[in-house]
């Protein structure tokens, strides 16, 4: 998580008054200034239930299971600690290596139907990489929301729903949802909204 306010001290003097004969004038008075200055902050919710708000929840998601144990045995879900990518590894795995927060709702019972939410923090300059290697990969990107979304649309060949894949790149952090017959609407405002406060 990315918070940074940074404060700024400002030491004022007061004029004085010389203790001298004939010294009558009064004490300047000192011009207020701001000492603090706000940096827009980044949240991370500690949780799946508080990524968007709960209108939104209950319309897109409802009461899909969160994170059925049997996944998290060998897929990490909920709130991650991020760990450094190891010596050249791909602009992919760096990102999935910052990753704080992954959510997956799923029915254990479905084959395909899910959603996918990951909140990645990535190193300066990580963002960009990722943008390109995206676009490479036939992603349509557009900016939107203070960052850049890329989405890659089709069909899963096997049952034949709809698949998506949305990356949402803004400062330092990588947003991706990942769904398969799991339709959504503004989902990613929900999501931007949560984050970031502007």
């Amino acid at each position: 998580m990315r918070t940074r306010v940074f404060v700024v001290s400002l030491l004022v003097v007061a004029g004085l008054t010389a203790c001298t004969p004939g010294a009558t004038g009064p004490a300047a008075t000192p011009t207020p200034q701001p000492t603090t200055i706000n940096i827009p902050a980044i949240t991370i919710p500690a949780d799946c239930e508080n990524l968007v708000d709960t209108a939104t929840y209950a319309a897109t998601i409802g009461t899909t299971p969160l994170n059925d144990p049997t996944l998290a045995e060998t897929y990490p879900v909920g709130h991650l600690t991020p760990t450094a990518a190891p010596d050249g590894a791909a602009v992919d795995e760096v990102v999935d290596a910052g990753t704080q927060l992954r959510c997956v709702w799923r029915d254990p019972g479905a084959d395909v139907t899910y959603l996918q939410v990951q909140i990645s923090s990535v190193g300066e300059g990580v963002g960009a990489e990722y943008l390109k290697k995206l676009q490479l990969d036939d992603y349509v990107c557009d900016d939107i929301l203070g960052g850049t979304r890329c989405t890659l649309a089709g069909t899963d060949p096997q049952y034949q729903v709809e698949i998506g894949d949305t990356a949402f790149v803004r400062d330092d952090m990588v947003v991706r949802i990942d769904q398969a017959d799991f339709p959504t609407a503004n989902l990613l405002d929900a999501v931007v909204a949560t984050l970031w406060h502007d």
